[in-house]
């Protein structure tokens, strides 16, 4: 019999509009729910309208083995969503276009930690290591909203030699 997997599913939510609370002080009555940041908004947990506003879509089912890992398998920032596929591979999602790249480089072992930085519009850096010790930066750019890609920053090889691109 096959051994166990553990179902990662990674997701993508759409923003939720919220208005300021009423404020206690000035007569209003008090939002029940979580504020969020210095009490600018609140989401009622539960409420008919969060239910309505909130959608959410899956991007992949990520299958795998229920073992210890110390690295993530999926980053996210302000403009991309990115995880590790089978053979060492990353599939990089642009989150405003969902336009999709399979960024090759970690050929001889599997991933094992991805991290993006802050984007600046469209254009950040992934960083990505492999079991091996291979290490990746790769700058993502999304070019005139109909070119995206990732072009080799750095490179240290760990042993497995890295593949290419």
């Amino acid at each position: 019999s096959a051994p166990p997997t553990t179902t990662t599913t990674a997701t993508t939510t759409a923003p939720i509009s919220s208005s300021k609370p009423p404020n206690p002080t000035t007569g209003g009555s008090t939002a029940k729910g979580v504020p969020l940041s210095e009490g600018d908004a609140v989401i009622e947990v539960g409420s008919a309208s969060a239910k309505k506003q909130t959608t959410v879509t899956a991007i992949t089912i990520y299958n795998t083995d229920p073992v210890y890992r110390t690295g993530r398998l999926i980053a996210v920032n302000s403009s991309y969503i990115c995880y590790g596929v089978k053979g060492g591979s990353i599939r990089v999602i642009h989150q405003a276009t969902g336009m999709r790249l399979l960024q090759k480089g970690h050929s001889t072992s599997d991933l094992a930690d991805v991290a993006l930085s802050d984007a600046s519009g469209d254009t950040c850096l992934m960083a990505s290591a492999s079991d091996d010790g291979d290490l990746f930066i790769w700058r993502l750019t999304l070019e005139d909203g109909t070119n995206m890609g990732a072009s080799e920053v750095h490179r240290v090889g760990g042993g497995g030699g890295g593949g290419g691109r």
